[in-house]
């Protein structure tokens, strides 16, 4: 939905938002998750992410948890499509762990996906096919993907990525792997690979500030070229 028309998209989900008011917090939480992302791709990230905050806090509201389960994988989409790749791994392992203490394996299909592009735009394919695989047996297990989502054109392409670098038969391996795990398995291989780039991000970021900050003591440094220049040897 709203993949070919994103202002058509955006006006329907603003009337929901309308409609619901503050009476009906499914649907306010579902239309504002909705239109987090279209904002995102519209351009407006910092609008999109906000919203995105927004449909938590009312799906927080809500008494059903598979609602604030889908807000949070939708707000890890929006970060993703907004290339904050740390924030979406911080909404997605939250909603990852609503999923495992409900015993669902709803929205674990789309949470996959999401693992699998932010694993792939860290130039990791062969953990990026395990993912994909995975999302597409859960997929099958659950009825498909959800209807109002709007990474499948990444994920498509992202697929067709991993053909070209990975190759037919390796890429298909892959996947079967990915496709063989249980859903205990699925969400434990998940889980791993957040907290692993969570670490990677938080490691990056001391390393950025260190640089900083050594760069204001010294501002003869080029901070731009810091760190990158190879020693001279002999």
């Amino acid at each position: 939905m709203g993949e070919n028309d994103f202002h058509l998209a955006q006006c329907h989900f603003q009337r929901a938002t309308e409609l619901a008011a503050e009476h009906d917090v499914e649907l306010m939480a579902q239309a504002l998750s909705a239109l987090a992302s279209l904002d995102v791709l519209s351009g407006d990230t910092a609008g999109g992410l906000l919203l995105a905050t927004d449909a938590i806090a009312s799906a927080e509201r809500s008494p059903l948890r598979m609602v604030l389960v889908m807000a949070l994988m939708r707000a890890g989409e929006a970060a993703l499509l907004a290339a904050q790749w740390d924030r979406a791994c911080r909404f997605l392992a939250d909603g990852l762990e609503r999923i495992a203490e409900l015993g669902t394996e709803r929205y674990l299909g789309d949470c996959c996906e999401l693992v699998a592009l932010v694993q792939l735009a860290r130039d990791d394919p062969r953990a990026a096919a395990v993912m994909f695989g995975a999302s597409t047996a859960v997929h099958e297990r659950t009825d498909g993907a959800s209807q109002v989502r709007f990474i499948a054109k990444q994920a498509r392409a992202g697929r067709h990525r991993l053909a070209n670098l990975l190759g037919t038969e390796r890429l298909e391996s892959y996947e079967r792997e990915g496709r063989n795990l249980s859903r205990d398995q699925v969400i434990d291989h998940a889980r791993s690979v957040l907290r692993w780039l969570a670490t990677a991000w938080e490691i990056r970021q001391t390393i950025r500030t260190e640089l900083a900050g050594q760069g204001a003591r010294y501002p003869c440094l080029d901070r731009a070229k810091f760190g990158r220049t190879p020693r001279r040897r002999g």
